[in-house]
């Protein structure tokens, strides 16, 4: 029963983000789309109870390492929602700063970095997404892309496993590979 309620609201967040924009036939902006994404992806990820990051009060910790390509996307998305959820976000100068998020993206601008961050992550339950094909080859979890103006994403099923981190499998019915 849970898992029907859990997927209708994820149903209900993606209709929210979609419907407006079908109406006015405008296509929605691409980070608006993924920022709907990483909204989903927190609602059906669960992290370990004894992690030291695990949420609090049904609140995600959402952070942004690198240039911040959303503008007002994600703030917009962690204000106005009624689904149990919050999301709070931080924007990091240093993936040392990273310990408490559950979500980490990482922006390509961080691309030279890259190594350095999965090392200081390794043993952490932080799920780590980027829009980034190479960036996501390089060992994140989460990789949003644009393929024919479609969102779509790969999941590294592996990685996320490792990590304690476990993603639902209506989410992995919905990525186009899982690894």
């Amino acid at each position: 029963m849970t898992s029907v309620l859990v997927f209708l609201r994820f149903m209900i967040v993606f209709c929210l983000v979609t419907i407006p924009n079908i109406a006015t036939s405008a296509p929605i902006p691409e980070y608006d789309m993924k920022a709907a994404y990483l909204y989903n992806l927190a609602m059906f990820t669960e992290w370990p109870q004894n992690a030291s990051n695990s949420p609090t009060n049904n609140t995600v910790r959402l952070c942004i390492l690198g240039e911040d390509s959303f503008g007002a996307s994600l703030n917009n998305l962690s204000r106005s929602r009624n689904t149990g959820m919050k999301i709070q976000l931080s924007y990091l100068n240093d993936a040392k700063q990273a310990d408490f998020c559950q979500i980490l993206f990482i922006d390509k601008s961080e691309i030279k970095n890259t190594a350095s961050v999965l090392k200081l992550l390794e043993n952490k339950s932080i799920l780590t997404v980027t829009d980034n094909e190479e960036l996501f080859r390089m060992g994140l979890m989460v990789g949003m892309f644009l393929d024919k103006n479609r969102l779509i994403f790969d999941i590294n099923y592996a990685l996320a496993s490792a990590a304690k981190i476990m993603i639902s499998s209506k989410l992995l019915k919905m990525a186009r590979h899982v690894i």
